[in-house]
């Protein structure tokens, strides 16, 4: 092969053309995968589908609330002698208007949601079902007399027996609990008015709103209990460079100045609502948390409570501090609840199924060395050099643009001379597909993992996987060999047992067995006797490279 040395600005044309290619090989690959879904289209898993309609429940529940105090304003409103006829027309147009279609929305959406959820296919249909009997039952009660004088329709009916049922429901499972305590209102401080235009303050550092270590430091400056300090203060509310209270201004303070850390939490409204206990994860934390997610790295209680405990060291060294002891563990309650805010992020999708990979194997699939070896190995073994260029094949890279010719120019290039494909049927793949038998359990017991929206996409050629350092990822290693053309034949299978002892594999360190019939279609019909191979190897220097010796003497060639 004739090296051939590229100028820099070839070399950075003829990579950014390659890095052009592979990533429309990526697209094509992703499109088949995807079943020709557009890039714009979501793609929901059955666990999307699931946590949509649970929202959606929710969210309905909130405005037939909302719907309860329109329809007591209209009771108010008929039940008043003094009301106008403006005032009645108005209550009549907000049932037409606002509660007729929220009723009509409901009903879909809940439909909707009841399909979603429903563990098992069928549950719709079993309602209506359930339906029709309950008509007829209500249509007898309504043909009583008593209930005949009173108007009741069976629409009526059938809502008063709801209403029965959930009554005698909630009786059933009510318990006794006591009040929350209340809380004791505190009285608020009042600041002195006083004029802000003998006060110069800097402006924010990021042009809009300080940090809290930020105001902190500038506040310190004055004296405690002065005016100046209560200026400064209500001139940063005012702004809106500090959006908080004077009282968190002098709660900073209050930590600045007794020596502990402030750390830059948001202010009230950035992911905490000012009162209570601060949460571990904000708003912005939860964003920088997804963006870090690798494509097909799927997350579950452990690997969230691990990102919430690293964003916390994030945020004290953002805060100019050292973390020293954050590694305490958090609630099993509060890390599953984040895993639910978490699930509710755009960028986010809930898979059932995720497999364990080791480190190692993460780091090799996602190796540049690795792609590189593979477009080099595709390069080298793809075309065949030829004294003149093919002209059939010349008109045909002239129909192609130039991405999808890349690689073709660039091994002419490298070579020095001109090349052909090689035919469809000399193409073979061989790949090694490998099979565990378990030393260990499994740390992976999650019955759903979070990963990117992107993953869900590209799970057709990428699979799901999470972090798995346990006893599951060692053990016998099994690899089965198959061989495919690009015209559709293949070679024999061969089957490999590796990592065995000296115990197990005596006086040799590689053993082949023939197989009659161990092959595709051999197990349903037993007149085919095309063989097969089962090798055993220890785990000893050399023995990779011999079997793959062994392979190519044994199998390829001859089937090739």
């Amino acid at each position: 092969m004739t090296s051939v040395v590229l100028s820099a600005r070839t070399r950075v044309i003829r990579e950014r053309a390659v890095q052009r290619g592979f990533d429309h090989l990526q697209t094509i690959l992703s499109s088949k995968s995807q079943k020709h879904i557009g890039d714009d289209t979501p793609v929901l898993t059955k666990l999307d589908r699931e946590l949509i309609a649970t929202n959606n429940l929710n969210n309905t529940a909130s405005r037939l609330d909302d719907a309860n105090s329109i329809l007591l304003k209209v009771i108010s409103v008929l039940k008043d002698g003094t009301s106008s006829k403006n005032q009645r027309n108005q209550m009549a147009n907000n049932i037409k208007s606002l509660l007729i279609p929220l009723n009509e929305g409901a009903a879909e959406l809940l439909k909707k949601a009841a399909i979603d959820v429903a563990p098992l296919p069928g549950c719709y249909d079993h309602h209506k079902k359930c339906e029709v009997e309950k008509k007829k039952t209500a249509e007898e009660e309504v043909s009583i007399g008593v209930k005949k004088k009173k108007n009741i329709t069976v629409e009526m009916e059938l809502i008063a027996n709801f209403l029965k049922d959930k009554e005698q429901s909630d009786t059933s499972t009510t318990t006794t609990t006591p009040p929350p305590r209340q809380k004791k209102s505190r009285a608020a401080k009042v600041t002195p008015q006083l004029e802000e235009d003998d006060i110069s303050i800097p402006q924010p550092a990021n042009g809009m709103e300080y940090t809290k270590s930020e105001a902190a430091l500038i506040l310190v400056k004055t004296d405690k209990g002065s005016k100046e300090r209560a200026l400064m203060m209500n001139k940063m509310i005012r702004l809106d460079w500090a959006p908080t209270t004077p009282r968190t201004l002098q709660r900073l303070l209050s930590q600045l100045e007794s020596g502990e850390l402030v750390l830059d939490t948001a202010w009230k409204g950035n992911g905490h609502n000012g009162g209570g206990r601060k949460r571990a994860l904000t708003t912005d934390g939860i964003d920088n948390l997804v963006s870090k997610w690798n494509r097909g790295e799927a997350h579950g209680l452990d690997s969230i409570s691990d990102a919430i405990i690293e964003e916390r060291k994030d945020l004290i060294r953002r805060s100019g501090g050292v973390p020293v002891n954050v590694n305490e563990s958090l609630g099993r309650t509060t890390i599953s609840n984040y895993r639910t805010t978490i699930a509710n992020h755009a960028g986010v999708s809930i898979v059932n199924k995720a497999t364990g990979k080791s480190k190692t194997r993460v780091v090799a699939e996602r190796s540049h060395r690795r792609l590189a070896c593979f477009i080099g190995l595709v390069g080298s073994s793809h075309f065949i050099t030829v004294p003149e260029e093919d002209t059939d094949i010349r008109d045909k890279l002239k129909t192609l643009d130039d991405d999808t010719r890349v690689m073709y120019d660039a091994v002419r290039e490298a070579r020095g001379t001109n090349v052909v494909p090689v035919k469809r049927h000399n193409t073979w793949t061989i790949d090694d597909s490998t099979v565990f038998k378990f030393a260990g359990t499994s740390s992976i017991n999650n019955k759903s993992e979070l990963v990117a929206k992107e993953s869900v996409k590209a799970s057709g050629n990428e699979s799901i996987w999470t972090m798995d350092e346990g006893n599951a990822m060692r053990g016998l290693r099994v690899a089965f060999t198959f061989a495919f053309s690009g015209a559709g034949t293949s070679l024999p299978i061969v089957a490999c047992v590796s990592g065995l002892s000296e115990q197990e594999l005596p006086e040799t360190d590689f053993l082949e067995v023939e197989i009659p019939g161990f092959c595709i279609g051999g197990g349903s019909n037993v007149a085919i006797k095309t063989p097969g191979y089962v090798l055993f190897m220890r785990d000893t220097p050399g023995a990779k490279q011999e079997k793959f010796k062994w392979y190519q003497q044994n199998v390829f060639v001859p089937g090739e």
